[in-house]
């Protein structure tokens, strides 16, 4: 009864925020859109933990030490996280396929960006605009099939959207080990490119918009308190234990 009850919840919910005009329906268009998204998501993904391999080879290509290459993760994960809060603003504000194409635009620059790297700080540039793109098409394929799936299917449907987020993380190692010890680092970025442009290609031909969207207010301080704010958790994390401790603090630094 209570599961029933929660599903009766949902169910509403996503009613009341439905446009009347748009009808659900599982066909083409909708498996092509999550699709899509899916493919936009899983590479972005499995880049996060693909990556974390190649930072013996990074360090000594480019003479880093290790607390400094860990930022291509570290950076990644920091911009996903202040970009994923927005995703409820900018699928009301722009069009989904808007939102698609930028998100897939972001990655593949940040791809292209990483493969052509020729020091550090344009790797990591790299990195942060893969960040941004995974944080928009991460989120909208959730959207995608919480919006556009029949009712009845919404179940299958995010338990396969899921599989992508648990499927990434698992072949993301073994294939970063392989590709840089018979390819070289670079073509873990080069081999994302054609996945990318599939994406992009059918996205572009799937996607429908299936709600409302215009001008909405935003909250920029807060997501610029978020955007300080997580950075500084960090730095407070990783470089705590060898600052001064003040005056008052009572244990000993």
């Amino acid at each position: 009864m209570y599961f029933q009850n929660v599903f009766l919840c949902l169910k509403v919910k996503l009613l009341e925020n439905e446009n009347p005009a748009f009808v659900r329906r599982a066909d083409a268009r909708l498996f092509l859109s999550i699709l899509a998204a899916g493919l936009l998501s899983f590479t972005g993904v499995v880049i996060e933990t693909a990556m974390n391999v190649t930072f013996p080879t990074l360090m000594e290509e480019f003479s880093v030490s290790t607390s400094t290459v860990q930022w291509l993760t570290t950076g990644y994960l920091l911009v996903l996280a202040t970009v994923i809060p927005t995703s409820s603003y900018l699928k009301q504000r722009f069009p989904l396929k808007g939102l698609f194409v930028a998100g897939n635009l972001l990655f593949l620059t940040g791809t292209v960006l990483d493969g052509l790297a020729g020091n550090f700080p344009l790797l990591l540039l790299g990195r942060l605009l893969q960040g941004a793109g995974t944080g928009i098409g991460l989120p909208l394929m959730f959207n995608l099939v919480l919006e556009q799936a029949p009712l009845d299917k919404i179940g299958t449907m995010m338990g396969a959207a899921m599989l992508v987020c648990a499927l990434a993380p698992a072949v993301g190692p073994s294939l970063g080990g392989y590709i840089i010890g018979h390819f070289g680092w670079r073509m873990i970025f080069a081999a994302l490119v054609p996945g990318l442009l599939f994406s992009l290609a059918v996205g572009i031909c799937a996607i429908r918009q299936s709600s409302a969207w215009g001008p909405r207010p935003f909250d920029g301080f807060g997501l610029g308190c978020l955007m300080v704010a997580l950075p500084c958790l960090l730095l407070l994390c990783s470089y705590g234990t060898v600052l001064p401790a003040p005056a008052f603090w009572p244990w000993p630094g």
